[in-house]
């Protein structure tokens, strides 16, 4: 476990979740000793003919800025060790710049869940930020019905999805550091979608649900080896075989756990399949109930 989170970005719209998101980056900064950056992205005004920003947009922009960082510093009072960040331009490319400008370890950013076309054709600025950041990002949820309560942070049980995959190795290494720094229980789960695997079933015959015992257990064996040097130490662990699609198994088991964490890996994928298809993490990042880890699982980050 070679990850050191001493940088973290919590980007906020000033939306109606931005004192649970707030909240959580200086709950995390504080646990972790780490220096907290509050991000907002103004976003800009452009001619729309020739894509320009006149004069008058620019005082706008200067305005817009100062009332944000206006904002952040009230929030953000009697907190030691943050600074705010605002910038101007398209939300994902400005956190894209700041989390390389600044260097930072993880990016915390709060979930809007769209709906319908919106949803389908232009997505939503987390799900692309899932994709695209080198560092992960955590997804905090909307509040519940009570939104007067105050929240209560912790991170004593996280889920983890495995993949057999190695490309996909940084998922327990993660969930590991964060086993380790809040001394939480780890559940690190495949979710299983075909039944029968020809590499794994050669040998066996039988009834269906004896072969599909076995099969369980052969797959927990060969999640156990690939991960073994990342959980090595952990007092707490558990390896679990779900079965069915991994967004929905994943989102159900780490309700039934009542997890405080779930992290899973994402990978970009562009084009008419993406849109169509999404994926099993946007999935999570939509539905689930607790906060969500997105790993970066094709970019170089600290194995």
């Amino acid at each position: 476990m070679k990850h050191r989170i001493k940088k973290i970005i919590c980007a906020t719209d000033f939306s109606q979740n931005r004192e649970i998101l707030t909240g959580y980056g200086r709950w995390l900064a504080g646990k972790l000793d780490a220096r907290l950056y509050i991000l907002h992205v103004v976003c800009s005004i452009t001619n729309p003919i020739y894509g320009t920003v006149d004069k008058r947009q620019s005082r706008e922009h200067i305005r817009l800025i100062n009332k944000a960082v206006s904002e952040i510093k009230k929030r953000m009072a009697g907190t030691d060790n943050w600074e705010p960040v605002v910038t101007v331009g398209e939300p994902v490319e400005e956190i894209q710049k700041a989390a390389k400008y600044l260097n930072a370890d993880i990016v915390i950013a709060a979930s809007h869940r769209f709906k319908g076309l919106k949803r389908i054709f232009y997505g939503t600025v987390i799900e692309k930020l899932a994709r695209n950041l080198d560092i992960p990002v955590i997804v905090i949820k909307r509040q519940g019905k009570d939104k007067n309560k105050t929240p209560v942070f912790n991170i004593t049980k996280i889920v983890a999805g495995c993949h057999m995959d190695g490309q996909y190795r940084k998922i327990p290494s993660y969930a590991a550091y964060f086993a380790k720094e809040f001394q939480a229980e780890l559940y690190l789960a495949h979710a299983k979608i075909n039944p029968v695997d020809e590499e794994l079933t050669d040998s066996f015959y039988g009834p269906y649900s004896k072969i599909e015992k076995k099969l369980d257990e052969k797959l927990r064996m060969k999640l156990e080896n690939l991960v073994s040097n990342r959980i090595r130490g952990l007092k707490k662990t558990n390896i679990v075989i779900l079965h069915g699609p991994p967004g929905e198994q994943l989102c159900k088991y780490a309700l039934e756990k009542n997890a405080d964490l779930l992290v899973v890996g994402a990978r970009p994928r562009t084009g008419f399949g993406r849109i169509i298809i999404g994926s099993a993490t946007e999935s999570l990042i939509r539905n689930a109930e607790c906060p969500v880890l997105v790993v970066p699982c094709n970019k170089k980050v600290s194995p």
